[in-house]
């Protein structure tokens, strides 16, 4: 299972598919404002994704899109 690693605020978060998966089917999706992913039958924003998935406090979207293609999920643009 793939990993990506990330640092926000100096300290270092990690997420695998998996984890954005099981967040997907429990989260309330967020309102999109740009971008989002398809995952478990719900458009998320990446950045609602990530840092649920990792635990970080926040995320910036381009570091955010970037993780989650990383892991193959799918950005798309509203």
């Amino acid at each position: 299972m793939k990993k990506v690693d990330f640092i926000v605020d100096y300290k270092k978060y990690s997420i695998t598919s998996d984890d954005v998966l099981r967040v997907a089917r429990s989260a309330q999706p967020e309102a999109i404002r740009k971008f989002y992913t398809e995952v478990a039958g719900k458009r998320c924003p990446p950045t609602q994704l990530t840092r649920l998935a990792g635990g970080a406090p926040h995320t910036y979207s381009h570091n955010s899109r970037a993780h989650l293609t990383e892991l193959g999920f799918r950005i798309e643009v509203l």
